[in-house]
């Protein structure tokens, strides 16, 4: 196998192009930003690699003996290849960032997303949204797991190994159907009550799941009607007659206006909870994903 011969210094070829150009070494080296002393050491490490006298230098400036004058021409195409290279990089990276992976918490995801998404592709009509939607607790499994680029959750408290802001606001409100003996009772339904009382509730891992059990914490909690993974099911259950419920009022909006469910007032103050924006890497999140978490943040309800 044959040895591979040491390679000039892209800095030291630069340089030289640069004395060609410029017609001394100071200017050369003020042109490239770079310090005469550094400039000269740079050179004479090029000569010495080369085995060739390059420049005369002289109290008038610097001049490139013959064969600098063939090596800087020389240089030129190399050093415009690699111009091509970082712009050819450069343009690779914007590819990729003009593609974005997103997760959303159900509730997130089905009433807040396609809101934010719509709005988003307006106003960055290059940046590709892809989104995906799951519960809170696989959302943060995916931020960790680099599988996803930017997550948004409805947890109670924020992942300390990932970054987080604030984007928008929520209330959980407890349901029940138009008939339950709760819609004519004078006072709130209690923690103690409603810890005692069957719910319909989202699966675990849910965001909505945990804040109901937060609230619960160091109550007898009684064993749960029905466990469902969708919060649209919820709704229509309670509708229905199942159970009461406690679900977020951007769930039941709709229903509620068409008196499919009541909502009962509970004691205490109200349960609303920060939706936040998770991402891992650096705190300052920059790029399509930075202008992402900005733009639904101002869309704040």
């Amino acid at each position: 196998m044959t040895e591979r011969k040491a390679q000039p210094d892209i800095a030291a070829l630069a340089l030289l192009s640069a004395i060609a150009e410029r017609g001394s070494l100071g200017a050369a080296a003020r042109s490239l930003q770079m310090a005469q002393p550094n400039a000269s050491r740079l050179l004479a490490r090029l000569e010495s690699d080369l085995r060739l006298r390059l420049v005369e230098r002289s109290p008038r400036g610097s001049r490139l003996t013959a064969a600098g004058q063939l090596v800087a021409e020389w240089a030129d195409p190399v050093l415009g290849s690699l111009d091509r290279l970082v712009a050819g990089a450069a343009s690779l990276r914007e590819d990729v960032a003009s593609h974005l992976l997103v997760g959303a918490s159900l509730t997130i995801g089905e009433y807040l997303a396609p809101r934010w998404l719509t709005s988003f592709r307006q106003s960055y009509p290059h940046v590709q949204v892809r989104l995906r939607v799951l519960n809170s607790a696989d959302v943060v499994a995916a931020v960790r797991g680099t599988e996803l680029d930017l997550g948004f959750v409805e947890s109670p408290n924020s992942p300390a190994d990932l970054h987080s802001v604030v984007v928008a606001y929520d209330e959980l409100v407890l349901i029940v159907a138009p008939d339950h003996p709760w819609t004519t009772r004078r006072d709130p339904v209690s923690v103690a009550e409603l810890a005692d009382t069957p719910l319909v509730v989202r699966e675990p891992g849910s965001g909505t799941r945990r804040t109901v059990e937060a609230v619960m914490q160091g109550y007898e909690v009684a064993t749960p009607l029905m466990e469902l993974s969708n919060t649209g099911s919820i709704v229509h259950s309670v509708a229905g007659g199942l159970g009461p419920a406690i679900v977020s009022t951007f769930a039941v909006e709709v229903a509620r206006r068409q008196n499919l469910v009541a909502v009962v007032p509970l004691a205490g103050p109200p349960l609303r909870r920060r939706l936040r924006a998770i991402w891992r890497s650096t705190p300052a999140l920059r790029g399509p994903a930075g202008d992402f978490v900005s733009h639904v943040t101002h869309l704040r309800r």
